[in-house]
């Protein structure tokens, strides 16, 4: 069965090539869709061709492709993972050691990235946990057994600290005015917000109207009530509270 596999990835990357030919031209989005979904099931088949292949340059370079058009693609994902843990086997044969375990461990990292994806996706996948927790082992164990310190994603803040303005201490006057004019804090927020805070405020409501499916049939009186709200916050505060 194996003999088939370089004319299958053959045909495959062929139908690529014409299918991602007809992205530059003008056509429907519904024709746009169904391509996309041809695309990704060549995508995929190819990417799966390859590695039975052992070309897992070639594999992940078709996992990437289709990764670019569907983020969450889970047989895409899973086979890209497949891919960085084979090539950082591979890496084991070349290279001075220390050289080599870094160029490993850096693999079996973005396999790992690709197989926690995955479990954001579906926890309940048995096999993509399996391969996790077998993927995790062995990079605990190169990190313990060659020093190698944990990646750093995050990024250090650069920016130099403000100082904070001393602030007179508040007369018992002030502190009282304080306490007998205070609104509700969701209102307060929103009086001491920007306008393009306040949009956002509308926004999110909006999407809320608009999933639950109570969203007015007038738009455009729905609209001047909205910039009603941006000039009124009390009554963008009332309208939330009884919708």
């Amino acid at each position: 069965m194996l003999e088939n596999y370089p004319q299958a990835k053959s045909s495959f990357e062929s139908l690529i090539a014409e299918i991602e030919s007809y992205y530059s031209k003008n056509i429907t989005t519904s024709d746009r869709e169904k391509l996309n979904t041809l695309y990704l099931a060549v995508l995929s088949n190819a990417a799966l061709t390859a590695f039975y292949l052992n070309q897992f340059e070639d594999s992940l370079a078709f996992c990437e492709k289709a990764l670019g058009k569907d983020p969450n693609h889970q047989k895409c994902l899973y086979r890209k993972s497949l891919c960085k843990i084979s090539l950082a086997d591979k890496a084991e044969s070349s290279g001075d050691e220390i050289s080599r375990k870094k160029k490993q461990l850096e693999l079996y990292e973005e396999a790992r990235v690709c197989l926690e994806t995955l479990l954001k996706i579906d926890n309940k996948n048995k096999e993509v946990k399996d391969k996790l927790s077998e993927i995790i082992g062995i990079i605990v164990k190169i990190r313990k057994e060659y020093n190698f310190s944990e990646t750093k994603t995050a990024e250090k803040n650069t920016e130099t600290p403000k100082k904070e303005e001393k602030k007179e201490p508040e007369s018992q006057n002030q502190q009282a005015s304080k306490k007998t004019t205070s609104k509700p804090d969701f209102l307060e927020k929103v009086q001491q917000s920007a306008t393009g805070k306040v949009n956002c405020i509308i926004t999110y409501w909006i999407e809320q109207l608009i999933s639950s499916q109570e969203l007015p049939e007038n738009f455009t009186q729905f609209e001047l009530n909205c910039q009603s709200f941006k000039k009124n916050y009390d009554k963008l505060y009332h309208y939330i509270k009884v919708s």
